[in-house]
């Protein structure tokens, strides 16, 4: 017998695919992990639809890296912004 899944509308099982993925990665680099699949897609909203992998496109990201990526802790951002950041952090660090 086939497992049911967790969200049986297709759009919402894609994110909730992304949602799995992204926490594996966290856990893989050893960051914190307290989004649900269901935070996780309240965080994208509507906005899901321009999340990608180009300059302009969307991405999640935690506002102080310090802490878990928890509702508390996550934004939505350009990727152009993201690499800004990154390449901030980087020079500020000792």
């Amino acid at each position: 017998m086939p497992r049911e899944r967790r969200f049986p509308n297709p759009s919402d099982h894609e994110k909730f695919l992304v949602w799995h993925k992204a926490r594996q990665q966290a856990m893989y680099r050893g960051e914190q992990w307290q989004l649900t699949p269901e935070e996780f897609i309240a965080v994208w909203g509507q906005q899901w639809q321009f999340r990608g992998r180009g300059r302009t496109d969307l991405c999640m990201t935690r506002r102080d890296n310090r802490y878990p990526w928890n509702l508390d802790n996550c934004e939505i951002i350009t990727r152009l912004t993201q690499f800004r950041r990154v390449g901030l952090q980087r020079r500020q660090s000792p």
